[in-house]
């Protein structure tokens, strides 16, 4: 699920704000979870655009895009370390 987020959140419409915004909520808890502030800050400032419909999300979600792809490297990485 989080893996395709990116893609997510520009498919939703308004009627779906409600779901992008949890979307990125729990994504926000689960970065904080595991220590990514990076991915953490950027889903909270993307929850918080959602809310309020202020600033520019297209750099928001490219930002978004970077941090995510980040962690799942880092993710892949630890697992890869781990197993060996």
């Amino acid at each position: 699920m989080y893996v395709v987020s990116p893609y997510g959140l520009t498919s939703h419409t308004e009627q779906d704000c409600d779901k992008a915004e949890r979307l990125v909520h729990n994504i926000a808890g689960v970065a904080g979870s595991f220590g990514a502030i990076s991915l953490m800050n950027i889903s909270r400032d993307i929850e918080h655009f959602l809310q309020n419909s202020e600033g520019d999300i297209k750099t928001l979600q490219m930002i978004f895009s970077q941090e995510l792809s980040n962690f799942i490297s880092a993710m892949h990485q630890l697992h890869n370390e781990q197993v060996a």
